[in-house]
């Protein structure tokens, strides 16, 4: 069995090496646990086992102990005793094919954007007829059971899933089932401009909907978090409520002058709903919806705009001064594609596609301590093509292989929010290390490219993907 040079990523807080090279017999080797019957941490051992050496969390302390033979993994949560397995596991190198991308890169959220504006796969046991008329095709459908595979199989793996349902904007699919959600859309000259893409909050028949409609996700999926979009509206607004006279003789009954006066009342009545089906519930949209000054300061900023550093930074300074908790996406949109060693640094020009990935520190705004402790911890890297604007079901496609194929991009980020800052604020110092988690990825069957121009692998790809 070969050695890992000991290059761990995501980096942990703490680590300490001796200088003793520990023998480990592969038959003889196995995991046990004294927390009784847990089938996290059960089906967990099973994989590494499988995988032979396993994972780690910022809450656990993995000892080897030579004298005895024993390595004793201690955690406060399943969670952390699960990272703790992965960074066990990248102690050895043994050539082993099988594990889940998202697991080996310790991310713990998946951002679910189930529907948009060309598709609508999910299927709701209220409504079948909206995949059934607003789907691509039959088979291009998440069933009930499918969208509880996939939560069981991120749960196992100590990951979180999130949904989003893009409202009010972002609606066409939602339409071929239920045209009177979406109005009719003029332009200037009063004909009619498009196929309507936003949601009518003048009609009580659409927040009737929409209570029915949540009420259903929100018991499916468990998580305290869903997201509810709210991005790219105010050209439906203007064509879709400002020029339709229908629209506007209802939004002046309900006594407003104005669609952006519409629209804070659209979040209003929708997150009186989300609090009535589900009390609790974390609301995340995204940034456009603050930036419209909509009020409610319960609900979590996403924020994804911004051409380069100093704009994001500013809009990170924004929305928390206003009490809001953030997400940050802007840095790290993979389908910006740059030649050469692009995972790593900010350079001159400053700008978002010329790669921030690794040195782009979200709390780096100007702020009080009090605005960067709404920065929310769970950073997101976009992995979604947002030139194609294809929803299609996550569970034939392959886009998440394909950008970490494309070069190791998202592992860099993976580290920098999961490691110790103060550690990891150098790329020149992590490259080696991304160097030797790309050739892991590479042997648990996963097409990786490399992260600093030409390198190798000390043993070939093995394409042979088992799911453990």
């Amino acid at each position: 069995m070969l050695q890992g040079e000991g290059g761990i990523w995501p980096l942990p807080w703490t680590i300490n090496y001796d200088s003793y090279n520990h023998t480990i017999n592969p038959g003889q080797f196995h995991f046990t646990s004294k927390v009784g019957t847990c089938d996290i941490i059960d089906k967990a051992m099973a994989r590494y086992q499988k995988l032979s050496f396993p994972l780690y969390d910022a809450v656990n302390n993995l000892v080897v102990d030579r004298s005895k033979g024993i390595a004793t993994l201690t955690a406060n949560e399943v969670w952390g005793a699960l990272r703790g397995l992965e960074t066990f596991s990248q102690l050895i190198y043994q050539p082993k094919k099988n594990q889940d991308l998202m697991a080996q890169n310790k991310m713990n959220v998946l951002h679910w954007h189930l529907v948009d504006s060309e598709s609508f796969p999910y299927t709701s046991v209220k409504f079948p007829n909206m995949s059934t008329l607003g789907a691509y095709t039959p088979s291009h459908v998440y069933s009930v059971a499918d969208m509880k595979k996939v939560m069981d199989y991120a749960r196992l793996r100590g990951i979180r899933v999130v949904p989003e349902f893009d409202t009010p904007g972002h609606a066409g699919a939602w339409g071929k089932s239920f045209t009177h959600l979406l109005p009719t859309c003029y332009n200037a000259q009063g004909f009619i401009s498009e196929l309507s893409n936003i949601m009518d909050p003048t009609l009580e028949s659409t927040f009737t909907f929409l209570s029915s409609f949540f009420t259903e996700a929100l018991a499916l999926f468990k998580d305290n978090y869903m997201h509810f979009g709210g991005d790219e509206v105010s050209y439906d607004m203007q064509q879709c409520w400002a020029n339709n006279p229908e629209v506007t003789k209802r939004m002046k009954q309900l006594g407003y002058s104005s669609t952006s006066q519409l629209l804070n009342y659209y979040w209003n009545r929708l997150f009186s709903i989300i609090d009535k089906a589900r009390a609790g519930t974390k609301k995340v949209v995204w940034q456009e919806v603050l930036d419209m000054n909509v009020p409610a300061n319960t609900s979590i900023a996403h924020v994804w705009k911004g051409g380069n550093i100093d704009d994001i930074m500013n809009e990170m300074a924004k929305v928390t001064a206003n009490e809001h908790r953030a997400i940050l996406s802007s840095c790290w949109y993979l389908n910006y594609i740059k030649y050469g060693a692009d995972w790593g640094y900010i350079d001159n020009s400053n700008m978002r596609l010329r790669g921030l990935y690794y040195e782009c520190d979200p709390t780096n705004f100007q702020g009080t301590a009090a605005q960067k402790s709404h920065e929310v911890s769970d950073r997101e890297i976009p992995l979604r093509n947002k030139i194609s604007r294809s929803t299609t079901p996550l569970l034939a496609d392959t886009s998440l292989l394909d950008w970490f194929a494309l070069k190791p991009r998202a592992s860099a980020v993976a580290e920098r929010l999961w490691s110790d800052p103060s550690a990891t604020f150098s790329a020149d110092a992590a490259w080696p290390r991304l160097h030797e988690f790309r050739c892991r990825m590479m042997n648990r069957g996963f097409p990786t490219e490399p992260p600093n121009n030409p390198d190798y692998c000390p043993f070939e790809w093995n394409p042979n993907y088992t799911e453990l």
